[in-house]
């Protein structure tokens, strides 16, 4: 489906590059056009800003590991190395068709394909949700390690004290 030249962008709302959206993100899922009424554009998630800096974060975490990549096309793993190029495609796709580049952005219109989207963040929610436990427990953790080093500092300063004051009775 071929769009008008103005329909792509009229009245639609811009990504963090001041664009709007794409052929392919005006067009709604399954290749069928927006709704009646909707002025060509359909509906798009938005996220808040703090939203926007949290994956561009979280993205830029997992761009880290771009090595496990080139790791699994030498070790020969191309089903690994497929589904890891799949995620660090849709990764920077994210990054360079929304969010823009840099850790301070703006609240925004997310504008990729609708398949697309429903891929990376399936991959987020995964991830985050996975993670949820285990920061849970380490924070745990931290926290009683915490009230053993005051319990160990209080200790400390009643033997100091009671040190100091027999020192001082001598």
């Amino acid at each position: 489906m071929t769009l008008p030249p103005d329909s792509a962008s009229a009245g639609c709302s811009k990504d963090a590059r001041g664009q709007g959206p794409s052929e392919t993100a005006v067009i709604a899922s399954e290749g069928h056009p927006p709704p009646a009424g909707s002025g060509g554009c359909p509906e798009r998630p938005r996220i808040t800003k703090d939203q926007r800096d949290a994956l561009y974060d979280v993205i830029l975490s997992r761009l880290i590991a771009i090595d496990d990549l080139w790791r699994a096309i030498d070790a020969e793993e191309f089903e690994k190395a497929e589904r890891l190029g799949r995620e660090y495609t849709d990764l920077l796709l994210l990054i360079l068709n929304d969010l823009g580049w840099g850790s301070d952005g703006e609240a925004l219109e997310l504008t990729m394909p609708v398949e697309d989207l429903r891929r990376v963040f399936g991959l987020f929610h995964e991830r985050a949700a996975r993670a949820f436990p285990i920061e849970q427990a380490e924070e745990a953790e931290v926290r009683e390690a915490r009230e053993e080093n005051q319990l160990v500092l209080d200790a400390c300063k009643e033997v100091f004290t009671t040190l100091d004051v027999q020192a001082m009775r001598a």
